[in-house]
């Protein structure tokens, strides 16, 4: 046996080049239909009925395999022929009666020939699939028209039938107006009033297209106006993808408050504590210190001794606009009311000095005298001010809470009591703050 050789490689698709020990062929097609040209040019089609077994095969050009048994018969009836013929044999006849080798075309004329072909079919696949491959899907979003409805409406639909919702509205556009919610990883989350499985409410996250950044000044809370083609709905979020932002608005306040007064109402209403969590407020108390490498600003909150709240800045730079016992203004959200109150997406809207009385010159006699006979006649005296917070107090640890702390697991036993009044007075009974809520 002779050692053979054969390799097949593709270099487009439908198109494949062969190499053999004889010669090489470049295919076109695939398994209906096929066309090849060979090193010698012949050039062979078939045509194949997939799952028949039927298929019809035709080549032109180039030279055939003959048949070297049949050769030799003619060969040896030529030279009995010759030899028993009286006729002079001439040099045109002995010609005639060798077989001719057909002239075959070389492999680098034919691939001379064909890589251009392959270059210019190649190319014309790659457009025709790109073309293909392209859709309106792909064109930019804000180019293609929307339905406008708010997050609720939205969300709406959901909640009556998901199933007949996510058929109504997958692959289609929508531009959503809602409230900002919080961006995480590229996803804008706009919050919903509209409740889902298990007393959750819906929200819409939004796949930020390429290029699209949230600005600095968008604080949750905030309108926003977003467009996006709707995906899916996993577990209570609406998803949507190729989104971009149209527009934002100033974040409402929920309210203006006293750094004190605020933390009474927290601590003195549950109701109160909870529904603030999550609002865009704005509150003024006392500086209690700035803390320059965490970006925050601390005001106090109940009084000297037990909650403040901790402002983290969006401008880092602020901490140094202020000083401690300063008199400050500051906007942001309430993330947090356990413990110490702590508040973000915060700016500075003021910072004063306190405000303190002018000096008065030294009362002279006549007026010691006059003030001594008004004292004598009618006797009035002023009571500073005096702060008093309920407190629960554990008579068997003899520790004293907020009521908010999460140490105290049930109110109804025995050892629980409560008492309004002052810090101090408490410490001065005999009775220790607890080092979890720091009253």
């Amino acid at each position: 046996m002779g050692l053979n050789f054969r390799k097949s490689f593709k270099i487009a698709p439908g198109v494949r080049l062969n190499v053999g020990k004889k010669g090489g062929s470049v295919s076109f097609g695939g398994k209906g239909a096929k066309f090849t040209v060979n090193s010698k040019g012949r050039r062979t089609t078939t045509v194949k009925v997939p799952g028949t077994g039927l298929s019809y095969s035709t080549s032109s050009g180039g030279s055939k395999k003959r048949n070297t048994s049949s050769t030799k018969k003619r060969s040896t009836s030529s030279t009995r022929t010759t030899t028993n013929s009286t006729r002079p044999v001439t040099t045109n006849s002995v010609r005639s009666s060798i077989p001719q080798k057909s002239a075959g075309v070389p492999l680098h004329v034919l691939l001379a020939i064909v890589i251009p072909l392959v270059v210019i079919f190649g190319s014309c696949f790659i457009m025709t699939g790109i073309m293909a491959v392209l859709s309106p899907d792909d064109e930019p979003i804000e180019n293609l028209e929307s339905t406008s409805i708010s997050a609720d409406d939205f969300a709406a639909k959901f909640s009556a039938d998901e199933t007949a919702a996510v058929n109504e509205c997958k692959n289609n556009i929508y531009e959503i107006t809602g409230e900002f919610d919080s961006i995480t990883n590229n996803e804008l989350v706009v919050s919903t009033n509209v409740i889902a499985a298990y007393s959750n409410t819906y929200d819409l996250s939004f796949e930020l297209a390429e290029g699209q950044t949230v600005p600095d000044d968008m604080i949750p809370g905030c309108s926003v106006t977003v467009k996006g083609r709707f995906k899916r709905l996993s577990n209570r979020s609406l998803e949507f993808n190729g989104s971009i932002l149209i527009s934002h608005g100033e974040v409402k306040l929920f309210g203006i408050y006293d750094a004190v007064e605020l933390a009474h109402l927290m601590d003195d209403e549950e109701k109160f504590e909870e529904s603030i969590k999550g609002k865009y407020i704005q509150i003024t108390g006392e500086v209690k210190e700035n803390t320059i490498y965490d970006g925050e600003i601390h005001l106090f909150g109940e009084s000297r001794y037990s909650g403040w709240y901790q402002c983290e800045m969006l401008d880092k730079l602020e901490v140094n606009d202020v000083e401690p016992g300063n008199i400050a203004t500051i906007q942001g959200r309430v993330e947090s009311t356990f413990g110490n109150y702590k508040m973000n997406y915060c700016k500075l809207i003021s910072a004063e000095e306190p405000t303190t009385q002018p000096p008065t010159a030294p009362p002279t006699t006549e007026a010691l005298i006059s003030e001594t006979e008004v004292a004598s006649t009618k006797k009035t005296t002023t009571t500073p001010t005096r702060i008093q917070i309920t407190y629960w107090i554990n008579t068997d640890s003899g520790k004293f809470h907020h009521s908010r702390c999460r140490t105290i697991k049930n109110k109804n036993e025995s050892y629980w009591t409560t008492r309004t009044c002052e810090r101090k007075e408490l410490i001065n009974q005999g009775y220790s703050p607890c080092g979890v809520c720091d009253p």
